[in-house]
């Protein structure tokens, strides 16, 4: 977000960056320097007069590095994204966002390696007549790896109470009250970083193509991207796909979907079960999810039509939806969202792990030699729906 480009890019640059040999391998997962690792020479190679990091790099080889923090994780595979030598901003890669993904990512190398920052807070409570009030306030007092960056600390606590001499119990006078009404604000759109970090802890995707996928989504006009903000708002086809799915097939849209074949491929790891076992199972269950999506398709494109008859409205504003069909459609819309709004991310990740496939969850068995009509009497109201939201009328049947 801070260098205002988006994580399919980023890996675009991040691969030319390796291609010309100043950046280590981008597509790993690996966040912690192996024991072996030599960051002093990873030091040396970007210390340079010219960088605008210079004076960092020179201090840590001067006054010596900090041992970085043994958190994270080494796949094994590469050490982690870090610089392996000077990149000239005239550089081949340079240029278009080139140079600064690679300030970047040195800035960051160097920091993982400084002293600490230090804050020193404090907190106060007073009780004035029955009611209990809390103020805190915060100062930084060692910037340590933020001055790497040059990063703006800001105080937190208009009155700094860290040199308070007061002692419990003490009374104090209260010179001024004043009241102020503020009303809760909805949660904003999710940004492409905060999608990332939600993929990676709900184990949707890898380091390698998380970027692709967010990357995806916009390609695709299921969002559109905020140039100012990097926010991603949903689109009309966006929002129908997410609501027929809920409609058809609520699982499909939970990431404990993937969660679920992850844990099936660590069972079969710890010898739990077999390879054989959990394929024959995954594709039961699928293709039984596939015949329950196909046998309900209709609903999808009913969602389609209600929401880009919605978007012609202005979301909505321009009144109930009009026709038998069409209302049927909207109310389908409606509780569609209701699913949604039900959705605890939060749960879905404390059962992560526990998540198992259900023989149940594929659904009704398909029957062998089946033939999906494209005439039923479903999707004849989802035509006259469409007709009646205004999308033309239905193509005559053939005699």
């Amino acid at each position: 977000d801070e260098l205002r480009i988006g994580p399919g890019q980023a890996m675009h640059l991040a691969e030319q960056l390796y291609l010309e040999g100043v950046l280590s391998y981008p597509r790993t997962e690996t966040d912690k320097y192996p024991p072996a690792f030599d960051l002093e020479a990873t030091i040396r190679s970007i210390s340079s007069d010219a960088a605008p990091w210079s004076a960092s790099a020179k201090a840590l080889l001067r006054d010596g590095y900090s041992p970085p923090r043994v958190d994270g994780t080494d796949v094994g595979d590469h050490p982690p994204i870090t610089p392996m030598k000077m990149l000239s901003r005239n550089g081949r890669s340079a240029g278009g966002g080139g140079w600064e993904l690679f300030h970047a990512i040195c800035t960051h190398f160097l920091s993982t390696i400084s002293p600490d920052a230090l804050f020193e807070e404090a907190e106060m409570k007073l009780k004035v007549g029955d009611d209990l009030f809390s103020t805190r306030s915060s100062r930084c007092v060692a910037r340590g790896w933020l001055d790497v960056d040059n990063r703006d600390t800001s105080n937190e606590g208009e009155v700094d109470i860290r040199t308070w001499a007061g002692r419990e119990g003490e009374a104090v006078l209260v010179e001024d009250i004043r009241l102020s009404q503020h009303q809760t604000q909805p949660p904003s759109h999710l940004s492409e970083s905060e999608l990332l970090e939600l993929m990676d802890r709900h184990g949707i995707g890898t380091d390698a193509s998380m970027a692709t996928h967010v990357t995806n989504v916009q390609s695709r006009g299921y969002v559109w991207l905020d140039e100012d903000t990097r926010r991603m708002v949903p689109s009309a086809l966006g929002l129908a796909l997410a609501h027929g799915f809920a409609l058809v097939d609520h699982g499909l849209l939970l990431p404990s979907v993937r969660a679920r074949i992850e844990n099936e491929c660590t069972s079969v790891a710890k010898g739990l079960t077999t390879k054989e076992a959990v394929l024959q199972r995954t594709i039961r269950i699928f293709k039984r999810k596939f015949y329950n999506f196909a046998m309900h398709m209709d609903r999808v494109f009913l969602m389609l039509g209600v929401a880009y008859s919605l978007e012609r409205r202005g979301g909505g504003g321009g009144g109930a939806v009009a026709g038998v069909a069409s209302g049927e459609g909207a109310a389908l819309w409606a509780e569609a969202t209701q699913k949604q709004r039900a959705i605890k991310l939060k749960q879905l990740l404390h059962e992560k792990e526990r998540v198992e496939l259900a023989e149940e969850e594929g659904g009704e068995c398909p029957p062998d030699g089946l033939r999906i009509n494209d005439r039923t009497d479903a999707v004849r109201a989802v035509q006259q729906a469409l007709s009646e939201l205004g999308f033309g009328a239905p193509v005559p049947e053939r005699l």
